[in-house]
């Protein structure tokens, strides 16, 4: 390994934890920290609230000081539950659509920073529903875009970037300097050291990998040896 191309972990934590939760936690902490340059106070919202990193974003922004911390997702029951990870509003995506477009106008119109997991379709009809609707057009509003798990491509209309002031950013490995990457693991780890983050994994011996690999249940798969 490259000289200088590690971080120490302290004493005490769970191996196998850290394993499952450091790429996940990565993902929101470098997108508020060196992308979207989140200060205390500010509002944040996360699409696909609640995968594994989703459910870390959440936490994060929390403990980092957001003024509110809105969860967007399809899962209701999982989505009730981040109220008690610091989420402070919920949008249920799952939901008729006119519902949901009002919900999203509502809790978009004044967040200061979007974490999108999900992108395609439901991050353009999400545009749509909060753009229009912004308290104060000249309010920077920053799109962090980190994964697709809902699409590669989103038809994004042109006006969204004329009507309000709005940053489209990207999120993750090549859009981050390597010393962000290994500063942000380290501050990880001291975030957990002092409070352990609520993230669930699911152990499997490296001779279940093949089995294993196509688990999709609750929680992320660690193989130990």
């Amino acid at each position: 390994m490259p000289k200088g191309h590690w971080v120490p972990v302290p004493a005490g934590l769970d191996d196998a934890k850290l394993a499952g939760m450091m790429n996940p936690a990565l993902s929101s902490w470098m997108a508020l920290k060196y992308r979207a340059d989140f200060q205390p106070g500010q509002k944040v919202m996360i699409l696909g609230a609640t995968g594994n990193a989703g459910a870390l974003a959440v936490q994060i922004a929390h403990r980092m000081g957001a003024s509110e911390v809105i969860a967007v997702a399809r899962n209701t029951q999982k989505l009730q539950a981040l109220t008690q990870l610091g989420a402070t509003q919920l949008v249920d995506l799952s939901g008729d659509p006119e519902t949901v477009k009002a919900d999203l106008a509502k809790a978009g119109s004044d967040v200061d920073i979007i974490l999108d997991y999900l992108w395609g379709d439901v991050s353009a009809n999400a545009m749509r529903a909060i753009i229009p609707n912004r308290h104060d057009d000249e309010q920077l509003l920053k799109w962090v875009e980190i994964g697709s798990s809902a699409g590669q491509t989103a038809p994004i209309p042109g006006a969204a970037f004329r009507a309000v002031t709005l940053e489209l950013i990207g999120s993750g490995q090549g859009s981050v300097a390597p010393k962000y990457i290994l500063q942000s693991l380290a501050e990880i780890l001291a975030a957990e050291a002092e409070t352990p983050f609520t993230f669930t994994i699911h152990q499997l011996p490296l001779s279940d990998f093949e089995e294993g690999w196509q688990d999709r249940g609750s929680g992320r798969i660690v193989f130990t040896m």
